[in-house]
C-alpha cells in the first residue's frame, strides 16, 4: 500500500494507492473518505464526501500519516 501526503484547497488527505482510497481528518466529523471534486474544485460540497469510515479502514495507514492528515 502506497501513502501520498497531498494538501489541495487547504484539506489534507491521504492519498492510498494512486486514488483508489482518499481519506481526509474533518474536524467536525471525523475521518472521512473523499472525492476528487471535493478536493479540486475548490467547493467543500458534500455530495463528494462518505461521511462514515468503516471500522478497520485506516488500520494500515502508518500513526505519523494519520496524524499529519488530521493537524
Amino acid at each position: 500500500m502506497k501513502v501520498e501526503r497531498c494538501e489541495r484547497e487547504g484539506v489534507r488527505f491521504l492519498e492510498i494507492d494512486n486514488g483508489r482510497v482518499d481519506y481526509a481528518y474533518c474536524p467536525f466529523q471525523g475521518w472521512v473518505s473523499v472525492n476528487y471534486d471535493f478536493i479540486f474544485e475548490g467547493e467543500k460540497n458534500p455530495v463528494g464526501i462518505r461521511w462514515v469510515v468503516q471500522s478497520g479502514e485506516l488500520d494500515k495507514i502508518s500513526t505519523e500519516d494519520l496524524e499529519w492528515a488530521s493537524k
